[in-house]
């Protein structure tokens, strides 16, 4: 997860944007993650 982080540092902990980030490959275990609502919009739409 240190990938995700601003500078990768891990004292900061700062993540990198929303835009950096990937949607999961299979987005029928986004049900169960616990970040799900802040991807919930771009889940939903895509259906």
């Amino acid at each position: 997860m240190t990938e995700y982080l601003v500078d990768f540092d891990r004292a900061k902990n700062e993540p990198l944007p929303k835009e950096e980030w990937e949607l999961a490959a299979d987005p029928a275990s986004c049900q169960h993650c616990n970040f799900y609502e802040l991807c919930k919009a771009e889940l939903t739409s895509n259906t």
